[in-house]
C-alpha cells in the first residue's frame, strides 16, 4: 500500500521529482500548526509468500513459493498537526501500484506436470492505504532543515489481477483476481528543507508493512499470502499554516 511528517507512503528520488523552489527565513513549528502536501516515489517490495490450491484455467493447480516484484511507483497526500513542537501527528493517503514479475517455489497444474524454479507472470497489484503516524521533531523545527523519524498503523486495500504465466515455453492465462482489505504498519524517516514563507521540499524513506493473508483467492483457488513488505522512497512538497 506512507509518510512523513511528511514522509509519504509513496516517494519519488529526487532526479524524479521536480519542485519549484523559493528563499525564505527560518521558522520553528508551534503546537497547533497544520501541514498538508503530496509526494511520489519508488516502491521496492520484498518476494512475497504464496501457496494455492484448487483450480485454474480448468487445471487443478497446487502451488507454493514466492512472488517477485518490479519496482513500483505510489503517490500521497498527507496532513499533520504539530502537537508539540517535537511531536506531530501526520495522516496519510496513498497508492502503490507494482507489476507481479514472477514466482519462484514449485508448481503443479493438471496434466502439464510438476516443476520447480521460477516462472515469468504477468499481474498487477494496487493498494490504497491509509495511515496514521505519530512523528517526534528532534529539534522542534528550527532551522531550515527539519529532520524527522515516527511510525504508525492504518489498513490497505489491495487488489491483485495476475493474468498469465509462462509454462514450458507457453503462456497459460490464468485470469486469476482477489481484493482484501488488511492491517497495516508502517516506520519512517526523513528531511525536509526550507523553500518558502510556508514551502518545504524533502526526502524520505519509508518501510510499510501489510498483513496480508488470502490476495489471489477466487471461487475456485484458494489461495494464503505472506505479510507484504515494502520499502517506499521518495520526494515531498508541504506546505505549512
Amino acid at each position: 500500500m506512507t509518510y512523513s511528517r511528511r514522509v509519504p507512503m509513496c516517494l519519488l528520488p529526487a532526479a524524479v521529482l521536480v519542485l519549484l523552489t523559493v528563499e525564505v527565513q527560518a521558522q520553528q513549528v508551534q503546537p497547533g500548526d497544520i501541514h498538508i502536501g503530496i509526494g511520489a516515489g519508488a516502491i521496492f517490495t520484498e518476494p512475497t509468500k504464496f501457496s494455492a490450491v484448487g483450480n485454474i484455467a480448468g487445471l487443478d493447480a497446487a502451488a507454493s513459493g514466492k512472488l517477485g516484484f518490479d519496482t513500483g511507483a505510489s503517490v500521497v497526500g498527507f496532513a499533520d498537526y504539530g502537537i508539540t513542537r517535537y511531536l506531530n501527528a501526520l495522516f496519510q493517503l496513498g497508492y502503490v501500484t507494482e507489476h507481479i514479475a514472477s514466482f519462484q517455489g514449485n508448481l503443479s497444474l493438471g496434466n502439464i506436470g510438476r516443476m520447480s524454479g521460477s516462472v515469468r507472470t504477468d499481474g498487477n497489484i494496487g493498494s490504497l492505504a491509509g495511515l496514521v503516524n505519530i512523528v517526534v521533531v528532534p529539534f522542534g523545527g528550527a532551522g531550515s532543515v527539519t529532520p524527522y523519524f515516527g511510525g504508525g498503523i492504518g489498513f490497505a486495500s489491495s487488489h491483485v489481477s495476475l493474468r498469465s504465466a509462462d509454462v514450458l515455453g507457453s503462456t497459460l492465462p490464468l485470469d486469476v483476481s482477489s481484493s482484501e482489505t488488511d492491517l497495516a504498519a508502517d516506520l519512517l524517516v526523513g528531511v525536509d528543507y526550507k523553500v518558502g514563507t510556508r514551502g518545504y521540499i524533502g526526502l524520505a524513506y519509508q518501510f510499510v508493512r501489510i498483513s496480508a493473508s488470502n490476495l489471489g483467492s477466487t471461487g475456485t483457488l484458494r489461495a494464503k499470502t505472506g505479510a507484504i513488505e515494502s520499502h517506499f522512497l521518495g520526494a515531498l512538497f508541504e506546505l505549512r499554516f
